[in-house]
C-alpha cells in the first residue's frame, strides 16, 4: 500500500504541474520483470570494503514512474521505483536530476557535433539506500539517428561515507524502423570508488540497462531490457546480469 501511495503521489504532483511553463513534457510508467537479481547472504568486511562471499538471486517486480520536461532554463527528468521483492534492498528508490542550459540562458551555439552543454545536478535516495549528491556537467551530443545522446561528468558524494567520487553516465534514445517501429534506449552509469578503509568503501561500480522496444502505439510499448550490474552497490562481487521483460505506457 505504500509503495501504491509513493506512485498515485507522484503521478498527482505531476498532472498538477502541467499547468506550469514546460516547454515540452513526457510522463511514462514502466513496468520490469525478471529473475536473477542479486542481494548479498554472506558478506566480510576486509581493507574498508564489503566483500560478497555468497549471493542470492532473487526474481522482482519493478514499477517506475518518471517524468521529464523542458523549461526556457534547462530541463529536469527525475523517477520513483518500487520494488515487490522480499529481499531486494533498493525499495523504494528516487532520484531527481535538473540541468541549466547555456544554449537556452546564454544564446551559445556549439556546431555541429555539440547541442547543448549543461549544469547539472542530482540527488539520489531511497528506504534503504544512502542519500547521494553529484554535481557536474553534462553535454547534449548531436548524432545522427539518435534521438538524444546525452554525457554527464560528475563529483559524486555519497552522504554516509567519507570522500567523494567521479560518475560518468550517459543516456540515449534512437527510433528506427525495421519492419516495426522499435526504439533503443538506455543508460550507464560508472562510479569510481569512494571512502576510506577506517570508515567504509564503495568500490568502483557499473550499472548499464540498454531496452529494445516495439512502439505498438503512440503511448503503449513492449520490450526487453537488460540489467547489468557489476560491483552492486559498491560491494564487491555483487553482480546483476538480467534480461527483463519491459512495458511502457506514456500518461
Amino acid at each position: 500500500m505504500q509503495k501504491l501511495s509513493c506512485l498515485i503521489g507522484a503521478v498527482t504532483l505531476v498532472c498538477g504541474a502541467e499547468s506550469m511553463a514546460f516547454d515540452w513534457g513526457a510522463t511514462r510508467l514502466v513496468y520490469l520483470r525478471g529473475d536473477g537479481y542479486e542481494s548479498p547472504k554472506t558478506t566480510r568486511f576486509e581493507d574498508g570494503k564489503v566483500i560478497v562471499d555468497e549471493a542470492e538471486k532473487n526474481e522482482a517486480d519493478i514499477v517506475t514512474f518518471e517524468h521529464v520536461n523542458g523549461t526556457k532554463w534547462g530541463d529536469t527528468f527525475f523517477f520513483l521505483d518500487a520494488t515487490n521483492s522480499s529481499t531486494l534492498r533498493d525499495d523504494p528508490y528516487f532520484e531527481f536530476n535538473p540541468r541549466i542550459s547555456s544554449k537556452k540562458n546564454l544564446d551559445m551555439d556549439y556546431g555541429s557535433v555539440v547541442d547543448d552543454v549543461l549544469v547539472t545536478l542530482q540527488y539520489n535516495a531511497g528506504k534503504n539506500a544512502n542519500p547521494v549528491y553529484l554535481y557536474g556537467l553534462a553535454v547534449d551530443w548531436k548524432v545522427p539517428a539518435f534521438d538524444f545522446v546525452q554525457t554527464h561528468f560528475y563529483l559524486r558524494d555519497d552522504r554516509a561515507i567519507e570522500g567523494t567520487s567521479s560518475q560518468l553516465t550517459v543516456v540515449w534514445s534512437s527510433k528506427f524502423q525495421a519492419g516495426l517501429n522499435l526504439e533503443f534506449s538506455g543508460f550507464l552509469d560508472y562510479a569510481t570508488q569512494e571512502g576510506k578503509e577506517a570508515t567504509g568503501i564503495s568500490v568502483a561500480n557499473l550499472l548499464a540497462q540498454p531496452a529494445l522496444y516495439a512502439l505498438v502505439t503512440d503511448s503503449f510499448a513492449v520490450g526487453l531490457e537488460y540489467q547489468y550490474w557489476s560491483n552492486k552497490y559498491g560491494m564487491e562481487d555483487l553482480q546483476d546480469s538480467v534480461p527483463q521483460l519491459a512495458i511502457r505506457l506514456n500518461l
